[in-house]
């Protein structure tokens, strides 16, 4: 008997919204210091401007390293539902994997705080009964309840 290939039935990564508090602090950064201190700036002397300039670019560094440090974060993760087994993959540089058989799957846990269901995210956690704790953890991902019933669904097959 032939046996079944493998096949993706999805391929996620955590939600934007996972990280807007980084987002708009970066941006309020960004944007808000850099217009009083322009404004501040024009009203004094040229070279009260040029210092304020310099307090801007620095200011603007930290806008940035607070909007990449999402990107990065968001990038950093995958998380993958196959027919035969669930996936985490996480990490840029190095990488750390771990998965679970469907079949093997004991407990599926949905976590959602108050602001994760106003967004529709949330995290899905599961485990087996190798090592009795939770060992694969889908982050901040949308729609948590529709993959957590399609788990439960590939499990009984």
């Amino acid at each position: 008997m032939e046996k079944e290939k493998e096949k993706t039935i999805y391929d996620l990564s955590p939600s934007w919204l996972n990280w807007i508090p980084s987002l708009i602090l970066g941006w309020i950064i960004l944007i808000g210091l850099n217009v009083g201190l322009i404004w501040y700036g024009i009203k004094f002397d040229f070279l009260k401007l040029l210092e304020m300039l310099a307090s801007v670019g620095l200011i603007i560094g930290l806008g940035l390293i607070f909007t990449f440090s999402a990107v990065l974060k968001k990038m950093s993760f995958k998380f993958i539902v196959t027919n035969k087994r669930v996936i985490e993959k996480k990490g840029i540089i190095s990488k750390r994997t771990q998965e679970i058989e469907l079949k093997d799957i004991k407990g599926i846990n949905l976590n959602q705080t108050i602001m994760q269901r106003i967004l529709r995210i949330g995290d899905i956690e599961m485990g087996s009964s190798a090592t009795g704790g939770l060992e694969v953890n889908f982050k901040g991902i949308k729609n948590p309840e529709e993959i957590k019933n399609e788990i439960t669904k590939l499990k009984v097959l």
